[in-house]
């Protein structure tokens, strides 16, 4: 009866709309900003950026890093901590941005789960953020 109730609520999230034209398992996430001069990528999440080993993040070998990074994101936009407003989808859009950087190198060390995730990965990601070139250089 649980993996009933479980598949049930997989189907319902893999259908559920995202926006008028987008929904959860789609490769992009396209979603209903219409104020002037918004560019289309300002307002699409594109799952299928390209990962260090060449591969895309859509490609199956990714499916459970990829639905994790969904769940965290949605959960922001639908359920956000005690005290939080929930986020618009520019803010959604840009927090994918910041994940993205966090997922290639995930990727680029070997790992395919959060939960591999320790102090030490962590204080490494840290040092690799800090000796990438900023914008002015």
């Amino acid at each position: 009866m649980t993996q009933v109730a479980t598949n049930r609520r997989s189907a319902s999230a893999l259908s559920q709309a995202i926006s008028s034209t987008s929904t959860w398992n789609d490769d992009t996430w396209r979603f209903d900003l219409t104020r002037p001069g918004v560019t289309d990528s300002s307002r699409t999440i594109d799952w299928a950026f390209e990962l260090p080993d060449g591969s895309r993040f859509t490609n199956p070998i990714w499916t459970e890093l990829r639905e994790a990074v969904k769940r965290f994101l949605w959960s922001l936009r639908t359920d956000p901590p005690a005290g939080k407003r929930r986020l618009g989808p520019g803010s959604l859009i840009s927090i994918f941005n910041q994940m993205r950087v966090l997922v290639c190198w995930m990727v680029g060390e070997g790992y395919d789960s959060f939960n591999q995730l320790d102090a030490d990965a962590a204080a490494r990601f840290m040092t690799t953020l800090r000796e990438r070139p900023g914008r002015k250089g």
